[in-house]
């Protein structure tokens, strides 16, 4: 229909090709649909002199054939080699909710509408595989867990990291970064199931921020990350509420840094933050650790006032109409909750 050209059209471009057959009768004519593709794109090719095509395919549970009668016969012509074949369901359903259980990890977007209405949304099927192929490619999740034993351990941590690693595959981030403070040791560990394990053993100061700094810092030089990626901070017992974090955070992957600081004390939360790799490391090799440790300052605090010193206070501008502030050498957004759940000095759980 008109309708249904319009949407193809603005999905894959303007200058896209349409082949199609007639609803019910595609068993008879996959053949004739492949022959009537080589000769399209052997018209276009003599056409516009093109490197490479592309043919993107929908036709539900005969994709699979007609790709492979396609690939087939192209062997045997000059646009052997030349043309790439894309299934429409395929890449929607690697954008699709994961399954970490099964290791069938995909970008974590809720795709309901997909499922619900007929057609395309082309508008966010393009967003959503942007958001996929990008921005998600530039942020690196750190989960930092001291798998601590006996009685020490009030929180069950060991459930409590699992969920929290399900929940991040779940939104399309599937094996994070893990810094292991206490098991080395005991390495291999059941971490290991759920992302790459850096283990540390720098647990020196009576001060876990410290420590914990410290451990930061060791994975981001073993890392050598690029100072664009954002890193995404996370403690291993605060599990995120929901989606809407990630979202804020991918849709303004050019801020330097979001974080969560209390306007009482001016603490930054540390359990949860987002900065880039190169300002994070600049915040920490600029830390006094025995300063800290000595004067019993808090980790919250000294971050906040790193932060501040490397993005030049001074320079404050706010935003028209935003309550977040940004500083002339980088941008840091501000929120006033971040929307993770946090188990910390009590036993009800909090949501920060």
């Amino acid at each position: 229909s008109e309708s249904q050209t319009h949407i193809v059209k603005l999905l894959f471009g303007s200058e896209c090709g349409i082949l199609g057959v007639p609803r019910g009768q595609v068993p008879k004519s996959i053949q004739n649909l492949v022959d009537d593709t080589i000769a399209a794109l052997k018209d276009r090719r003599a056409r516009d002199a093109l490197e490479f095509q592309v043919v993107v395919c929908s036709l539900g549970s005969l994709t699979s054939l007609y790709q492979m009668r396609l690939l087939k016969a192209l062997e045997d012509t000059e646009l052997r080699g030349q043309v790439f074949v894309l299934d429409v369901g395929g890449s929607v359903h690697a954008l699709g909710e994961t399954n970490p259980d099964e290791n069938d990890f995909g970008y974590g977007f809720d795709l309901g509408w997909w499922r619900d209405e007929a057609g395309f949304k082309p508008q966010e099927y393009v967003v959503l595989l942007s958001r996929a192929m990008t921005v998600r490619k530039q942020i690196t999740i750190l989960v930092t867990t001291a798998l601590v034993q006996g009685e020490n351990d009030r929180w069950n941590r060991t459930q409590l990291y699992i969920d929290n690693f399900k929940t991040l595959a779940r939104l399309g981030y599937a094996k994070p970064v893990i810094v292991e403070a206490l098991a080395k040791d005991r390495a291999p560990t059941f971490l290991e199931k759920f992302g790459r394990v850096l283990y540390t053993d720098v647990n020196d100061y009576r001060n876990q921020g410290n420590n914990e700094g410290r451990s930061m810092l060791l994975a981001l030089d073993a890392l050598n990350l690029a100072d664009s990626n954002l890193v995404l901070k996370l403690t291993g017992r605060y599990i995120l509420e929901d989606d809407s974090l990630m979202d804020i955070i991918e849709y303004n992957a050019h801020f330097d840094a979001v974080v969560r600081v209390s306007p009482e004390n001016n603490l930054m939360f540390t359990g949860c933050f987002a900065m880039k790799s190169g300002i994070l490391r600049h915040v920490l090799r600029g830390m006094d650790w025995n300063h800290h440790e000595y004067w019993g300052y808090h980790f919250e605090y000294a971050m906040w006032e790193r932060l501040l010193q490397f993005c030049n206070p001074d320079a404050w501008s706010l935003q028209i109409g935003s309550r977040f502030p940004t500083f002339e050498d980088c941008l840091v957004l501000r929120m006033p909750k971040l929307g993770v759940g946090a188990w910390r000095a009590t036993t009800e759980k909090e949501v920060w």
